[in-house]
């Protein structure tokens, strides 16, 4: 596949690396130290294109012209054996002067392990032979199969807010949910109807939802604390899995843990509800009886956890499945008055009629689980994944923490738009060479902030060492919207340091641009200079 895509590279010739990008970010890239080796019929072959400028095949000398691979070895690196497949090293060779590190070949292979579908292995033959490989062998972790789907999962109950309306006591019912398939939307029917159904009590309604192009719980399960948890709700109802379909399972059941026990850990004897949405694509799942891969991992939690759960999307697919209603209407049916109830026009917004029957749903759920249970507090029990997302946590950027040209902007305001529901304040800079600092423990970092047709490319510096260049463009970027800038993850547990600085040299907005004529939005003001608009830090602290 490598030798079809450059076949100019690699004819009569070895290509060893190709680099593809603009100048600024060639810099920030090293290579060096390495043991470079192909037989003398074979030389050496460097592929270089640094944007706007076209592609380069260098040599061996050129390509260390550009500073690279200055102290790089081109010499043999002494294999065992190679033309037995044993890679190991010779105690003389070269790479070990490098200070390059044996690999433990010994120690690398199947092993015996419980997640083994079995053992001892027995391959089809010619499996392990030099030839072609013949055997595929698939298998699901254990705790991964599907959960078997139901509409309500009553599990632990919701006892302490059943006391609370019991005695006529107020009760702050906050929805934490995704902002793409409608999550959230039912919450002023769902309001209304419980205001209805116990007038002696007195609600507060909050609805966190947002913006529908920052999907997943993956970014959200950081505003928990901030955005809902602040307000102390007595129950605290989760919409995120019709936003999680594109997300890792495994992601999406850290987060959903990870909810849980912020939530419980601010409040015990706080209530928690899981809701699960419908998007075009589960229905194949509930038709077999079993929940979608993010349901799934949402379920895991709640059976952990005692969480009820309501999944709107089962009765979605099964009112579909029994002709009851049409999942995604075309566009006759879309203008005619339809004969049933039509859930989207177009496979993602959902209409009115599917918001009202997700706030029936719900309704008919409520009355079933607020109807009996006694209060008590919720202990955590030992998690799931000890990689859980508990410590996530978003903190403010305050002016100590910036240098050079800032300006603050209070509410949240990016070219019209208002962030104000999840920032404070913005901090908004133009001048190249501003900077942010800030100290955080924990093993990974980003900055949740608003990009658009002006957002500058940024320099990462993490504990005195350069992380390389970082730009928020794509073909939306026309406008102003929310955005994660990544700063570090993966480190190592304890305290960090982290900076960045606004470079002067802006990214390549072609595509932004060529999506704005597209729409007719384009304004060439829009897209000079270069930008920051920082909202929060968000931090996964250790728990």
């Amino acid at each position: 596949m490598m030798r079809e895509r450059n076949k100019a590279a690699w004819d009569n010739g070895q290509l060893v690396w190709t680099f593809s990008g603009s100048k600024a970010a060639f810099l920030g890239f090293e290579f060096d130290d390495n043991c470079l080796y192909a037989p003398p019929e074979l030389p050496l072959k460097f592929s270089l294109t640094l944007r706007p400028d076209s592609a380069q095949l260098l040599d061996w000398r050129q390509w260390r012209e550009q500073g690279k691979d200055g102290r790089s070895l081109l010499a043999d690196p002494k294999f065992v054996d190679p033309a037995k497949r044993d890679y190991r090293l010779q105690p003389d060779s070269p790479a070990l002067k490098l200070g390059f590190q044996p690999i433990p070949l010994e120690k690398i292979g199947p092993h015996q392990d419980p997640l083994r579908a079995s053992w001892p292995i027995v391959e089809a033959p010619g499996a392990a032979a030099l030839g072609d490989f013949t055997t595929q062998r698939f298998f699901k972790l254990p705790g991964r199969d599907p959960v078997p789907a139901a509409e309500l999962q009553p599990r632990q109950g919701l006892g302490n807010v059943a006391a609370k309306l019991k005695n006529g006591q107020p009760v702050t019912v906050a929805v934490f949910a995704g902002g793409g398939h409608a999550q959230g939307l039912w919450t002023a029917a769902v309001g209304q109807w419980l205001q209805t159904q116990y007038p002696a009590a007195r609600f507060s309604i909050i609805n966190s939802p947002i913006d529908g192009g920052f999907r997943g719980s993956g970014p959200s399960v950081f505003r928990l604390g901030r955005d809902v948890l602040s307000h102390r709700p007595d129950l605290l109802i989760v919409d995120f899995a019709a936003d999680d379909f594109e997300s890792n399972e495994e992601a999406v059941q850290a987060n959903a843990e990870g909810m849980v026990r912020q939530a419980w850990k601010s409040n015990p004897n706080m209530d928690v509800l899981f809701v699960y949405a419908f998007r075009m694509g589960y229905e194949a799942d509930y038709a077999k009886g079993l929940c979608p891969s993010a349901v799934s991992a949402y379920e895991r939690v709640a059976m952990r956890y005692g969480v009820p759960a309501v999944n709107m999307g089962h009765r979605i697919a099964q009112m579909a499945a029994e002709g009851k209603l049409t999942l995604k209407a075309i566009a006759v049916e879309a203008r005619a008055k339809p004969e049933k109830p039509v859930f989207t026009n177009d496979g993602v917004y959902v209409t009115a009629a599917g918001v009202g029957l997700y706030a029936t749903i719900i309704q008919q759920s409520l009355t079933e689980l607020l109807a009996e249970g006694s209060p008590r507090p919720h202990t955590l029990p030992k998690p799931l994944n000890a990689r859980n997302m508990e410590g996530a946590v978003q903190k403010p950027i305050t002016r100590e923490m910036l240098s050079g040209d800032w300006q603050e902007v209070v509410p949240a305001e990016a070219d019209g738009r208002h962030f104000a529901n999840h920032f404070d304040r913005l901090w908004v800079t133009r001048t190249p060479g501003a900077k942010l600092t800030f100290q955080f423990t924990g093993t990974r970092a980003w900055i949740f902030d608003v990009f658009g047709p002006a957002t500058g490319r940024v320099k990462v510096t993490v504990d005195g060492v350069e992380k390389g260049v970082r730009q928020q463009v794509d073909p939306w970027s026309y406008y102003y919207r929310l955005g994660s800038l990544e700063i570090a993850s993966n480190l190592s547990p304890g305290e960090h340091t982290a900076t960045i600085e606004l470079l002067s040299d802006p990214p390549d907005r072609a595509v932004p641009i060529k999506s704005a004529k597209q729409a007719n939005r384009y304004k060439p003001a829009d897209f000079e200079g270069v930008a920051l608009h920082l909202g929060a830090i968000c931090v996964l602290e250790d728990p």
